[in-house]
């Protein structure tokens, strides 16, 4: 049988293939620089070429640190900044153009952001603020709530997976033209209104969202010693009336290259994985930063050899590494993640389940779970395996305290009879602590649609009724998700000038 690729974020661009094949699962940006052919052993399900997709989102519960900047947001009435409620009164934070829509202004003094209630329903209707400064009827939607086109450019050279950031009411996308965002206030519009996003003058490599704040990373660039990469950043108010947005971005030099991934640090902040060195060392980067902020990444002692990093756990980094002989994906725990006391814990085997495939992908919870797919070998009586059998969804790390492995909270999302060889596994989006949007092929003579539906974890099920068919291959996707959304973006443009954002509600639909 075939090797997967494991190739991961390193080379800008390789991740753009005409096949789409970058699994943004659990893996890395490797913009396949970082991707840079990493051995991760064989995989028994066919021509499977396939690499685990990292984690790319932390939910709305990540909290900034002290000091943190929180500039970024223009919006019309005021900069979406505050200390307290009375900041977020008035043209201070809603506009007085708002009206009657706003039935409350307050202060997140986490973020240190205004949040409005803006034209409150009740859940699963959507009522907007019309010009007229009142609200419109309410509308009611269900699971799949719309999709719409991003005109603006196609996917960015890492693929789906990494170019596509929600912080609600807001969708980031990066695109091979730049960087755009979507007010998505409304879920049952198919034309939501466009928000620039300034400050932001280069395509990026990633598209993060942490909590309220969104990240933009590119590769490194320049020889070393000294190596440089941008980094920009907004921090986005929960506020529909925002027009724009003024990031604040930096120039900052580092003593790695490579960017092998870019992951939630379990704050407000970024873990920066580069794969330059067999330790893969990793940055902690917080901001305020500017132009002449210098990074330090430190190696990880102990990281099993081959194994990278695809998912955060609070202020913890976990890393993956394939086994093709024996067939069983392993993990680690790195503690003091980001500094010179780095250290990986002892590898944990998944064999609970049986021989499974390289294919996998990851998603880090507000609450420093990680949500983990892959697919399972359909075995043979006479040994060896002749594809795959199941694509499994699980609850891997249950905090962002826990210590082990969790093999017994898991849903089969699709048993594949026939037997599937080829990509299966789509990326994944952690909703909330016990709701999951999880992305897989349909069935073996499917693999170039997709299935999206919705994975309950008490107790562990498949919710009944909440299922929608793309036409996309698991690995032309890429998910996130914030404030109970899930937004999903297809690279469905052959000449990728355009891409498809297809919104969805987990909590909605068949099935309540």
């Amino acid at each position: 049988m075939r090797r997967p690729s494991t190739r991961r974020f390193a080379a800008l661009g390789l991740f753009a293939s005409a096949t789409g094949i970058f699994t943004a699962i659990g893996c890395s940006l490797n913009l396949d620089s970082s991707l840079m052919n990493r051995d991760g052993g064989g995989s028994d399900a066919g021509a499977l070429e396939a690499e685990a997709v990292p984690s790319d989102a932390q939910g709305d519960t990540a909290k900034p640190v002290d000091g943190a900047s929180t500039d970024g947001a223009m919006m019309g009435g005021g900069m979406g900044e505050c200390s307290t409620d009375a900041d977020c009164q008035g043209d201070g934070g809603t506009g007085a153009e708002a009206g009657g829509c706003v039935a409350s202004a307050t202060c997140d003094t986490t973020w240190h952001l205004c949040v409005l209630d803006v034209c409150p329903t009740s859940a699963c209707q959507a009522s907007v603020c019309l010009p007229s400064s009142t609200c419109s009827l309410p509308a009611t939607y269900g699971f799949s709530t719309t999709s719409f086109s991003v005109s603006y450019g196609g996917v960015i050279g890492a693929g789906p997976t990494y170019a596509i950031a929600a912080a609600w009411p807001f969708v980031f996308v990066a695109t091979n033209n730049g960087v755009i965002a979507y007010n998505v206030v409304d879920p049952t519009s198919g034309t939501p209104p466009v928000v620039p996003v300034h400050g932001v003058p280069f395509v990026p490599l990633a598209v993060v969202a942490v909590g309220r704040r969104v990240y933009f990373v590119t590769d490194t660039q320049g020889a070393g010693p000294s190596y440089h990469q941008a980094i920009a950043w907004v921090d986005v108010p929960q506020n529909p009336f925002v027009t724009s947005f003024e990031a604040s971005s930096a120039w900052v030099s580092t003593n790695q290259f490579a960017v092998q991934n870019v992951l939630t640090n379990g704050a407000s902040g970024l873990f920066l994985a580069y794969g330059s060195a067999q330790l893969e060392p990793v940055a902690n980067v917080q901001p305020p930063l500017g132009d002449l902020s210098a990074i330090t990444a430190y190696a990880n002692a102990g990281l099993p050899m081959g194994a990278y990093f695809v998912a955060s756990t609070g202020p913890r980094l976990l890393s993956y590494r394939y086994d093709g002989t024996a067939h069983f994906p392993n993990f680690a725990l790195i503690t003091k993640a980001g500094t010179s006391l780095a250290q990986a814990n002892p590898e944990q085997t998944l064999s609970a389940w049986g021989p499974m495939d390289g294919q996998a992908s990851f998603a880090t919870g507000g609450d420093g779970s990680v949500v983990y797919e892959g697919a399972i070998l359909n075995e043979l009586d006479a040994g060896g395996s002749n594809g795959l059998a199941t694509a499994r969804l699980s609850w891997l790390i249950d905090s962002a305290t826990g210590g082990n492995i969790d093999t017994s909270t898991y849903v089969d999302l699709v048993h594949y009879s026939p037997p599937a060889n080829a990509q299966v596994v789509g990326p994944t989006a952690w909703v909330d602590p016990k709701t999951a949007l999880a992305l897989v092929a349909p069935s073996a003579l499917q693999t170039n649609s997709t299935v999206v539906q919705v994975a309950n974890r008490t107790p562990p099920g498949l919710a009944p009724g909440k299922k929608q068919l793309l036409s996309v291959a698991p690995s032309a996707l890429g998910v996130s998700a914030s404030n109970g959304f899930a937004y999903a973006l297809a690279q469905d443009d052959p000449s990728n000038q355009t891409c498809t954002v297809y919104e969805f509600a987990p909590s909605c639909g068949s099935g309540d």
